[in-house]
């Protein structure tokens, strides 16, 4: 096989259920379900371990029991390494969802016994300074491969031989763009991680005190406790399965990304459900600005409760004229962040190496 994927993701059947990263298998799943690699291997980590995982045509899973001690689930990872190294041996070119505790050894054997071309995409890292945690090494790891494509820009080393792309969407995902007349009142949605670093605590701070406007929270596990029967304009939906979130979006018409720029991650890190908001049209609101949507139009502010509700109410007393230029990020998604655009950027890395 000449390209194939090593990665550490559930079915997404199984995402739910082991409190899995839902951003992870969507980011993965597009690459694989658009036929960029000629195969997957996914190495699932031992907490993500659960009954029922079978391999399909595309994924060849390795996963060990979920009854058994943390010990067995370690040792069982270790051998799933080994396999995975095994039956990869022959590809031409290897690509790496991240390089992290899950797959460390896999790429070890790989790159230092059977000496191949190892890729990376590098989708979350956050720089650990303690020299006894293996995530420290990570860089020196990174900086070994013969080619990476990270979603940020801002980490925290160089490689010789890499591309900054900041998300992935296939051309069928992607809406066309059509003026819309707006509400007389605009729905807002926050999804995803309900954390502290996410912004979970500004958003119910924000909208608790904004009654006026409707927001739609998905998402799983809050980081502070919430009576939500207090708020009638904020609706909790849960988790929900990606087809029905997909058509949550029909109800919403600004998105939300407040990441806490206090915390590393979203120093280092891009949320790529941003590049998904894009996807669907949407306004998207931000507490941080990013150098990786250069020429995408979208609203910063400050992450603090003012800020926020200032830029909320400038929001709704904007036209629908200036609403829609907020919406319109079509073309720069296709020229950026399609799967095509991806498949031309692994060759090119191929290419120099």
């Amino acid at each position: 096989m000449k390209r194939i994927f090593i990665i550490e993701i559930v079915p997404n059947e199984f995402v739910a259920i082991t409190k899995g990263a839902q951003a992870a298998n969507n980011f993965c799943t597009h690459l694989i379900d658009s036929d960029v690699f000629d195969h997957a291997y996914s190495i699932v980590p031992s907490k993500l371990y659960v009954n029922g995982i079978q391999s399909t045509d595309k994924i060849t899973y390795y996963h060990g029991n979920p009854n058994h001690s943390h010990f067995f689930k370690h040792l069982k990872m270790v051998w799933c390494n080994i396999k995975c190294s095994i039956d990869c041996r022959k590809a031409q070119n290897i690509w790496m969802y991240n390089i992290c505790h899950a797959n460390i050894l896999c790429f070890l054997i790989l790159k230092y016994i059977f000496r191949k071309n190892i890729y990376a995409i590098l989708l979350d890292y956050t720089p650990d300074d303690n020299r006894f945690h293996l995530q420290h090494y990570y860089p020196l790891f990174l900086k070994s491969t013969k080619g990476l494509i990270s979603l940020s820009q801002r980490i925290n080393f160089r490689h010789k031989n890499i591309i900054y792309k900041a998300g992935v969407m296939s051309l069928d995902k992607i809406r066309r763009f059509y003026p819309t007349k707006f509400n007389e009142k605009l729905v807002f949605l926050f999804c995803g991680n309900m954390g502290n670093h996410t912004g979970f605590p500004l958003v119910i701070d924000v909208f608790s005190e904004m009654a006026n406007c409707e927001l739609y929270i998905s998402g799983k596990n809050p980081s502070i406790d919430v009576d939500f029967s207090k708020y009638p304009n904020i609706h909790y939906l849960g988790y929900m399965e990606y087809d029905d979130f997909i058509k949550l979006y029909e109800k919403v018409d600004v998105c939300l990304s407040f990441r806490n720029p206090s915390y590393p991650e979203n120093y280092y890190n891009f949320p790529s459900k941003i590049i998904e908001f894009f996807s669907q049209n949407k306004i998207v609101l931000s507490t941080l600005d990013y150098p990786e949507l250069q020429g995408f139009k979208y609203i910063c502010c400050k992450y603090d409760r003012d800020s926020v509700i200032d830029c909320i109410n400038h929001l709704l007393s904007m036209p629908d004229e200036q609403l829609n230029k907020y919406r319109n990020n079509s073309e720069m998604l296709i020229n950026n962040y399609s799967v095509e655009s991806w498949k031309e950027a692994m060759v090119k890395l191929e290419e120099n190496t």
